[in-house]
């Protein structure tokens, strides 16, 4: 197995591998609980038929996990390129297949009974296959909402580059407008948790 590349990763060191020929992605976990628990999870979402990459092999000994490689365009990258183009309607349709995405994560059976959610919504988390979102990276699953996610996708949407630029914020009240007529998600809650992820990234990157 020959390393070709490795990904931007702050918890865990992620590969490009070529093995047998053809291109994975190999993923070695500091934590043993992080490799155990999105192991479950994998298990679990797949049985549900959410688009995710197929785990190929599994090593508990180097807390490592073999996926299949459908390629590393994500939706950074994408929004990105729709901002530099000033393609507002693109990139509402993207955000709202991610928010597609979403909700089908909620509606997963063990999602739902347990009251989880995705929680860490870098949008590095969602790769364009096909024309279709695939989700990666289940170690920070924990307790919350659709309207908690759909808030924190959204407030990290807004602090990309350029940091709540006009097109950011014209492509925002689209994308709400949209969510919002569903009636999934109470505006209340949807403003309560965007702005409280936009506090947190503030914090976190010490922007006052």
């Amino acid at each position: 197995m020959d390393i070709v590349k490795r990904f931007k990763s702050k918890k865990n060191n992620v590969y490009l591998v070529k093995n047998n020929g053809d291109f994975k992605v190999l993923k070695k976990y500091s934590d043993i609980n992080n490799f155990e628990k999105e192991k479950s999870f994998y298990e679990i979402l797949k049985l549900e038929k959410i688009r995710i990459p197929n785990v190929i092999k599994e090593n508990i000994e180097e807390k490592s996990m073999l996926f299949e490689y459908i390629g590393y365009k994500t939706a950074v990258e994408m929004i990105e390129n729709f901002e530099l183009e000033s393609n507002e309607d693109d990139c509402v349709k993207l955000i709202l297949k991610i928010y597609g995405w979403l909700k089908d994560f909620h509606a997963v059976p063990y999602i739902k009974e347990n009251k989880l959610c995705f929680f860490d919504l870098s949008l590095r988390h969602f790769i364009i296959y096909r024309d279709e979102i695939y989700g990666i990276d289940f170690e920070s699953i924990t307790e919350g909402s659709l309207s908690l996610d759909v808030g924190r996708m959204l407030a990290m949407y807004l602090y990309y580059d350029k940091i709540k630029s006009d097109f950011k914020l014209k492509v925002l009240e689209k994308v709400k407008e949209q969510i919002l007529a569903e009636e999934l998600i109470r505006p209340e809650d949807l403003y309560y948790s965007l702005r409280r992820e936009e506090e947190m990234i503030k914090i976190r990157r010490d922007i006052h």
